[in-house]
């Protein structure tokens, strides 16, 4: 990351400049125009530019969009394209994915024909971006290149400043241009950024950054970031950037020798070692290259064209052949270099500086084959990785149904999903795999010896066996590619919710209001999940807030979703119930991990669970000394996250302690899923509705038994109790615990109020319904139950966990 010098601009990493004199005049700035051509293009352009062409305009209709999970381009944006490859420069004032960042950045971005990995490219100095103040094309292209030009002001990202707060340091007094420009038959846009110090400044001084949002479609391949080694770089130390997915690649890098990519999941910053300077009345530029193709190889090759690396490019094509779509990799003393596909024609072309390298080829996650040592330049022809594949073609009680296939090798376990006839390549060897449909299903396990080239089929029908009439199973905190933190595709992410047996969902990304709707009806799965479009407000120092349904906006940045830098938690639950969707009613506030080291909001303010108070003082909290914070304006508490640990037991007690003060807010177990192996439904609760036959049931029913607190939570154990009428002191508590053939528990805890009023061993006798039981319960004065039961083993590899299932608690009739 870049740091910069001093507000003056006179200093950069603690040295002088050359001084200027105290008394010098300082020359005006210079002058940045942006004069629109009067001719450019107008109407829907739904036909791809001739060759020898560019074009750029105004997009104007849904037809001249780009396609793909994570493209957010909108009418109104800018696009440029040419035969190769399209473009979309955001308008407006404010970035796409991120909260608080501006327009005028790259939005979208693709070869002809293929999807949109992108979310954001945003170009500025030394984590700061560039504000714009205008947006505009000034030559429409033809045969000549396209381009458009936005003028700026350097400014402070709002995320970076609500995340660093003041150790961000400088924000640099610079203004300038950033120019797009796409000529014909090329396949990367030239992206120029022009910086100049404001008037009365006698420099400006930052490293060139790229502030880049990628999808989780696209697998990051090259060394030092994602899916490669993070300890020491293969090739080079470049500011580079290559993704790429089934169908797409992409490849950014900044025009300098030397610099770094750092990167937290999907956010990525690219930054040049060399420091530019701009001196009064002068300017300074740098320079970016986007590279389209289908494959990294190949954009790669295009994002890299025409520039040097070290002052003199002495690179030479390495062409590698192999079977069509097959993954390969370049290796350099054992460190790979870069990844990427076969294309169509067998072939993948890789520019490198010369010298001696390995490759080999791989399919999907793997990388089997045998390596092969060659010259670069040179050309080698690499025989097919060896494989196994498995045909799965499962059904649930007889009916297709999406269904999760777990295979656990001898060095990993790979987690797929299956709806209906689907082929899953593996390597060949033991292995053992499982096919699985969360908690209400028995699984089917097989132990396989897979030869290469043999083709094995399954055809298991899964059979419920856990009676959950009357209850549909939810998970409220998932998160897809639309988080920063996550590399989930939404398509990925919506067919793993259909395979975990999930019947309502909201997407909750961080600081994003997300829609799962139309991938779930890409998928055909709108027979099975409900979902809702949501967002977790994402304040990493005092709380992580949910809020759903929300109302998407696609005008504003994050779809809409709050802008918590500049305000306290306490804030964003009124200004999350201003942010209801009106097809789905007001929005269900829920306090996430609320006992999490950063980010819990219980933990935060010091909530005592005897008095069910906060005890902290909102001065050392950094927000308003006047504030109340015991403001409790939410619905819910997602007591259980992830797998089960001591901060989930340290909010059953505060939850309970705020019911025994009048707080009866509902109690959640949500998986807060990022990725496959974290899967949703992990664990899961339970919601009670009047029927709950697919297709009987709405968002309205849900939602009312969610406010009422009718839900018990499940990690593998279904729990369900009905309280009696109390007799003095005592009350009957009727109880039933579920487990699958899979899972197991082995101790029962009934609480009345805050204190366990029982507790005693469970017996597993192997049947589904462990516990059929009336207990005659203490109250000792309370006026609610809670019921658990609890396992000590783990039930892998459906659950990552010994199983537990737990009641909300239940008020007295």
């Amino acid at each position: 990351m870049g740091c910069g010098g001093d507000d003056d601009g006179t200093m950069i990493d603690g040295g002088p400049l050359e001084d200027v004199g105290a008394d010098a005049p300082l020359a005006p700035p210079p002058v940045f125009e942006a004069v629109p051509d009067p001719d450019v293009l107008t109407g829907c352009q739904t036909e791809t530019p001739d060759t020898g062409t560019a074009m750029a305009k105004e997009v104007e209709c849904a037809e001249e969009l780009l396609p793909g999970s994570v493209a957010q381009g909108r009418i109104g944006d800018l696009l440029l394209q040419n035969d190769r490859v399209r473009v979309l420069v955001r308008t407006g004032t404010g970035a796409v994915s991120t909260i608080g960042a501006f327009a005028g950045g790259i939005v979208d971005a693709a070869h002809q024909g293929g999807t949109d990995l992108i979310k954001d490219l945003l170009f500025g100095l030394d984590l700061n971006s560039s504000r714009p103040s205008a947006i505009v094309v000034t030559d429409g292209g033809g045969s000549e290149p396209a381009r458009i030009r936005v003028l700026y002001e350097n400014a402070q990202l709002g995320l970076v400043r609500g995340v660093l707060g003041g150790s961000i340091g400088r924000v640099p007094a610079a203004f300038g241009a950033i120019d797009y420009e796409l000529r014909p038959d090329e396949d990367f846009v030239r992206v120029t950024v022009s910086v100049a110090a404001k008037e009365g400044v006698a420099m400006v001084a930052g490293r060139p950054e790229i502030i880049a949002l990628a999808g989780g479609a696209s697998e990051l391949q090259q060394p030092g970031v994602g899916v490669l080694s993070d300890d020491e770089p293969g090739e080079t130390m470049q500011s580079f950037l290559v993704g790429e997915s089934a169908d797409s690649a992409y490849a950014v890098r900044i025009l300098q020798a030397a610099g770094g990519v750092g990167h937290i999941d999907s956010i990525h910053l690219m930054a040049a070692d060399e420091v530019i300077v701009a001196r009064a009345g002068e300017t300074a530029v740098w320079e970016a290259r986007v590279g389209l193709a289908p494959t990294a190889a190949r954009a790669h090759a295009a994002a890299t064209e025409d520039t040097a690396l070290d002052g003199d490019d002495t690179r030479g094509d390495l062409v590698v052949t192999g079977p069509a779509g097959d993954r390969v990799e370049v290796l350099r003393d054992d460190r790979t270099v870069l990844r990427s596909r076969f294309g169509e024609d067998g072939t993948a072309t890789f520019r490198l500086a010369p010298g001696p390298a390995t490759v080999r080829a791989g399919f999907g996650d793997y990388f089997e084959g045998t390596p092969m040592d060659v010259a670069v330049p040179g050309e080698v022809t690499l025989e097919a990785a060896p494989r196994a594949t498995l045909d799965v073609d499962a059904t649930a009680d007889g009916e297709t149904a999406p269904v999760r296939v777990t295979l656990e090798l001898a060095d990993r376990q790979v987690r797929h999903v299956a709806f209906g006839a689907t082929s899953i390549q593996v390597p060949p060897g033991p292995v053992t795999i499982t096919v699985s449909r969360g908690i209400e299903y028995d699984l089917v396990q097989e132990e396989r010896t897979l030869l290469a080239d043999e083709t094995v089929s399954l055809s298991p029908d899964l059979i419920r066996v856990v009676d959950t009439t009357g209850w549909v199973g939810g998970d409220f905190h998932l998160h897809s590619e639309m988080s920063t933190d996550s590399l989930h595709a939404v398509p990925d992410a919506v067919r793993i919710v259909a395979a975990e047996g999930l019947e309502v969902v909201a997407a909750t990304d961080h600081d994003s209001i997300t829609d799962y709707r139309p991938a779930i009806l890409d998928a055909g799965l709108e027979d099975w999940v409900l979902a809702v479009s949501g967002a977790e407000v994402s304040d990493p120092i005092l709380a992580h807030i949910n809020g759903y349904p929300l109302r998407r906006s696609p005008e504003a940045s994050g779809g809409g979703a709050i802008e918590w830098f500049d305000q306290s938690p306490i804030d964003t639950f009124a200004d999350l119930r201003g942010l209801g969707d009106p097809a789905f009613g007001d929005p269900i506030v829920q306090v996430n991990h609320p006992n999490r080291n950063g980010s819990g909001w219980f933990r935060s303010i010091g909530l005592d669970p005897v008095s069910g108070m906060a005890t902290a003082n909102p001065a050392d909290l950094n927000i308003d000394p006047d504030s109340d914070l015991n403001t409790f304006d939410f619905d819910v508490i997602e007591a259980w996250n992830k797998s089960p640990d001591e901060n989930d037991e340290i909010t059953v007690e505060q939850l309970l302690g705020l019911w025994s003060h009048g707080w009866r807010f509902g109690m959640m177990g949500n998986s807060d899923s990022h990725e496959p192996g974290n899967p949703a439904g992990s664990p899961r609760t339970y919601i009670s509705v009047p029927d709950d036959t697919p297709g009987n049931f709405d968002w309205t029913d849900v939602a009312t038994s969610i406010r009422a607190a009718r839900m018990t939570v499940s990690g593998g154990a279904f729990v369900t109790a009905e309280v009696g009428v109390a007799a003095g002191d005592s009350v009957p508590v009727s109880v039933r615990v579920q487990v699958p053939p899979w899972a197991e528990v082995d101790r029962l805890r009934i609480y009345a109020g805050t204190e366990v009023v029982l507790d005693q061993p469970i017996v597993p006798t192997g049947e589904i319904l462990q516990v059929d039981e009336t207990f005659d319960v203490d109250l000792g004065g309370a006026d609610f139950i809670l019921v658990r039961a609890d396992g000590s083993r783990r039930a892998s590899p459906v659950v990552d966990f010994a199983p537990y299932g737990m009641t909300n608690p239940l008020p007295l009739p």
